[in-house]
């Protein structure tokens, strides 16, 4: 089947085109490669993107045989156009994709299954543009605009940037299978009840936190990605680094946000010098870390798993004592042991420490305890617990008996 003008346009710019009439993208790929078109990994994205101009959903594929050297393409649907309305209706219905890959005279076809992630994400982002397009744009609709603008506000190789390709895990999966049916039932039993209390842990009782954190993660992702192209790029010349942040920050940040970001030194600083403590014991202990740090490697390079007694030797020369018990440094807890005494609920005993603590109430912002989010006040009606707990390891309390 020959490509119209127009598809070839479209090859030319984006590496893949739709061909009305037909449920297939082709996808130009260089004339040596075709022959790996049938086995090679192609990851899917779908993309949505959204401007004062237009908004549209679009499909960029990573293709490669060989993950030194991936092929990018992708292709905008235009939902004023009912073709590409069309495509994306039936693929939807379908969950499997036809793409024909070119070269030259020569074709190859590959069906690739939706996984559920990709098809919501396509559904979710039809939707938004349909939405849009109905609301938004009436006159001021200019589909080529956006585009522009989307070409020059994306790169392909982050969107599919990743440690791991897809048949990676497929093969770590199959390996950690096989080998699994030669571990002890006593092991599995071990790690299952490992995953289950991670499970319990995020499912039941911080059910908000993980799907906040995956919402935080490309954004995360793509600051990591900015400070790793701003050192790149100022790379040994701190004089136009200083003046690029200082013109970026008067340019694009309001007063409050300017004092806002002048506290943060400050609140990095907490951070950082325990941090830098454990630094200058690894130092100092340099000459003894060398050699034990040189067996663990060589036990790992070998294949084999840490024993406790190494662990036990290793951490205490990169400062991180062991022996004791984990926390906060001990305080005068008497009151908080008092009022649970009392027949207080540790709910009361938070509310009533976040009160009188005024080092505990700069901590929270000085907010009281009804002010606090639900992770906020399960983790200080713990601390209470711990508090109240560190007395009673002495022989003259007791621990106070449940309200």
């Amino acid at each position: 089947m020959r490509l119209s003008k127009t598809e070839r346009e479209n090859i030319d710019r984006f590496g893949c085109t739709l061909k009305p009439g037909s449920q297939s993208l082709y996808v130009a790929l260089p004339q040596n490669r075709i022959g790996q078109a049938v086995t090679c990994d192609v990851e899917l994205q779908p993309l949505y993107f959204s401007c004062e101009n237009a908004a549209f959903l679009c499909l960029a594929f990573e293709i490669s045989s060989v993950r030194l050297l991936p092929h990018y393409c992708y292709f905008p649907f235009d939902l004023k156009k009912r073709s590409h309305k069309q495509f994306l209706a039936v693929l939807l219905k379908r969950r499997m994709l036809e793409l024909v890959f070119v070269s030259g005279r020569k074709r190859a076809t590959r069906q690739i299954a939706l996984s559920k992630q990709q098809l919501s994400l396509i559904r979710t982002n039809f939707d938004l543009v349909q939405t849009s397009l109905k609301d938004s744009y009436g006159k001021k609709y200019d589909f080529e605009k956006a585009l522009v603008e989307f070409e020059g506000a994306l790169s392909l190789s982050f969107v599919f940037a990743r440690l791991l390709s897809k048949r990676q895990f497929t093969q770590f999966a199959e390996q950690f299978c096989l080998e699994s049916k030669h571990v002890s039932i006593e092991r599995r039993a071990e790690s299952r009840k490992v995953v289950e209390a991670f499970f319990d842990l995020f499912e039941k009782k911080l059910p908000s936190f993980y799907p906040a954190v995956l919402r935080s993660l490309p954004t995360f992702w793509a600051y990591l990605f900015l400070v790793t192209d701003t050192i790149r790029e100022f790379a040994g010349d701190q004089e136009r680094l200083r003046q690029f942040l200082e013109d970026a920050i008067a340019c694009h940040s309001k007063g409050e946000e300017i004092q806002e970001l002048g506290e943060l030194p400050k609140r990095i600083e907490e951070y950082l010098i325990p941090i830098a403590l454990v630094g200058s014991a690894i130092e100092e202990k340099r000459a003894e870390l060398g050699p034990e740090m040189a067996k663990v490697l060589e036990v790992l390079r070998q294949g084999h798993s840490l024993t406790l007694p190494m662990v036990r030797k290793l951490l205490p020369l990169v400062g991180i004592p062991i022996g004791g018990r984990p926390g906060r440094p001990p305080g005068d807890y008497s009151q908080e042991y008092e009022w649970k005494q009392a027949g207080l609920s540790w709910t009361q005993v938070a509310a009533r420490a976040l009160e009188c603590d005024s080092e505990l109430r700069e901590e929270f912002n000085g907010k009281a305890f009804r002010d606090l989010d639900g992770l906020q006040q399960e983790s200080l009606r713990k601390r209470m617990q711990q508090r109240v707990r560190s007395l009673v390891r002495k022989p003259d309390k007791a621990m106070p008996p449940p309200r």
